[in-house]
């Protein structure tokens, strides 16, 4: 949407650089992690059970 990349532009010039990863995929998130001081995020895993769960 218009409104996050607004926001992300936002940050990026404010310094931070964005990566991404997958909630599902432990290996995407320790690459996504590797070498950071601090960590923000607005992810909100649905927690059904099952191989869903997080």
């Amino acid at each position: 949407s218009a409104a996050m990349a607004t926001t992300i532009e936002s940050l990026v010039a404010a310094g931070a650089e964005p990566v991404y990863g997958d909630l599902k995929d432990r290996d995407s998130l320790a690459a996504a992690c590797q070498g950071v001081d601090t960590v923000i995020t607005t992810a909100n895993p649905v927690l059904r059970g099952g191989e869903d769960t997080v």
